[in-house]
This record gives structure tokens, sequence and C-alpha cells, in this order.
């Protein structure tokens, strides 16, 4: 009995040290090599999250830093869209001298079922009631198939908009200037996705 565990003993290390001489089989130290360029590696931001940082959104690269001005308030383009602190908006406006009170609004939105864009008339008693109903739409449009993450980015992106042009903390761009603006960040944006 003392022979046959000496014969299995030494059967297992000879087959343990034939392992450790074939390459990977062994622990040994691997290097890894950063393989990322340099403009990735400017974008990238090192955070226990960082699998929840919005892919979606696109920085202005450096080659656009004329446009890095823009992204500290809000601006209204002259005959459509907006800029919210840098991202580009296209919500309809609040009724012309909107002070928070009743009104209506057409909301737009795509429906996934039908492939068209809708419009749905919004009446509200109050600013309040408004920010409900937007809401309301912004929920159905999850229920619908669209992520509700940008669906709620939207949302508020739609109300600090909507505040700004109630407090009157808004300020006009020329449309050129929205469309190249908007152009340089879609351009940016579409970029980074492939």
């Amino acid at each position: 009995m003392r022979l046959k565990t000496i014969v299995w003993i030494t059967a297992v290390m000879l087959v343990i040290s034939f392992l450790l001489t074939i390459p990977g089989c062994h622990s040994s130290e691997v290097k890894l090599k950063n393989c990322m360029t340099q403009k990735e590696l400017n974008e990238t931001e090192e955070t226990e999250f960082q699998l929840l940082n919005k892919p979606w959104e696109q920085y202005i690269s450096d080659k656009d830093t004329d446009y890095d001005n823009l992204k500290d308030k809000i601006y209204l383009g002259t005959e459509y869209g907006a800029l919210v602190y840098g991202t580009p908006c296209f919500v309809n406006m609040l009724p012309e001298g909107y002070d928070g009170g009743a009104g209506e609004i057409v909301f737009l939105y795509f429906s996934s079922s039908t492939s068209e864009t809708l419009e749905h008339l919004i009446t509200f008693d109050s600013y309040e009631d408004l920010k409900a109903k937007l809401r309301d739409e912004i929920d159905a449009e999850i229920e619908e198939g669209y992520p509700s993450v940008p669906a709620d980015e939207d949302y508020n992106t739609m109300i600090t908009l909507y505040d700004a042009i109630i407090e009157g903390q808004t300020e006009i761009m020329e449309q050129s200037i929205f469309e190249e603006y908007c152009h340089s960040f879609y351009s940016q944006e579409g970029s980074s996705s492939t």
C-alpha cells in the first residue's frame, strides 16, 4: 500500500512538472500593453462607475475649442432649436411671453410602433402641470421601447431650457452658428460610435 502511494505521488509530480514546462500553464506575470490612442486616453474617465458613463454623450474634440464658450449658457436659435449648456435641443418652444401659467404646447415624438414622428397637443393649467404631463409623455415613450436613460436626459434638458426661458436666462444665437455647432457636435458623436 505504501509503494502504491509513493508511485501515485511520483506520477502526480511528473505530470505537474511536465505541465509547468508548457507556456501558459504556470502562473507568471503577464504584462498588458495599452493600445489606446492618445485621443482615447484623453477622453477616458477613471471612476468606479465607468461603465455607467453615457456612451452617447460626445465631448467636443480639441480642434473645436472655439465652441467652448457655448457650454456655459443656454442659447435659442433665431429660427429653431436651442443649446442647453452645449447640448443641442430640438423641443417645441413655450408660447411667446410664457410666464409659468396656463397654456398649450405641441409635443413631438417618434413612435417606434409606426416609425413616424407624431404630435400631441398638451394643454396645461400651470408650469408644474406642464412638467407632469411632459413626464407622462416621456414615460409613455419609455414603455414603447425608448431607452430610459436618454429619455430622462431629454426630459431634464427640456425642463432646464423651459426654466431658463421663463426666468429670462437665455441668449439669442444666430441660426448659422447654431447649425454649424450642431454639425460639429453630431459629426463628432458619429465618429465616436464606430
